[in-house]
């Protein structure tokens, strides 16, 4: 079923995107359609890839969690509560544990 969604996003969104590609004083606002459709592709290629679907996506969320991390330490945005490095890292903390409880939540205390 998941499988189907993910195929079923790439195919309207290819269509929604050549779609707008037709209106040539817009061409660009295919983009966003092609990047979606790019997306859930990657999507279905790592479910029918990987025994477990679950894990990977959660290492995937801690990478780009440790990517913003880097980011947040480095730019401390303005409005983000984020003035140094120890601040970044009690950012990243909190999410770890977030990913954590949910995982928890829904995995029956598995752990993984």
């Amino acid at each position: 079923m998941v499988l189907l969604a993910f195929m079923n996003d790439v195919l309207e969104s290819v269509q929604a995107g050549m779609g707008v590609l037709q209106l040539e004083t817009i061409p660009h606002r295919a983009f966003p359609c092609i990047r979606t459709a790019f997306e859930a592709a990657q999507q279905a290629l790592v479910l029918v890839t990987q025994e477990d679907y679950a894990f990977v996506g959660a290492k995937a969320w801690v990478y780009y969690c440790r990517r913003d991390k880097n980011w947040l330490a480095l730019a401390k945005p303005e409005g983000s509560g984020i003035q140094s490095k120890q601040d970044a890292e009690d950012w990243f903390e909190a999410k770890l544990q977030d990913i954590a409880n949910l995982w928890d939540s829904v995995s029956n205390g598995q752990e993984n």
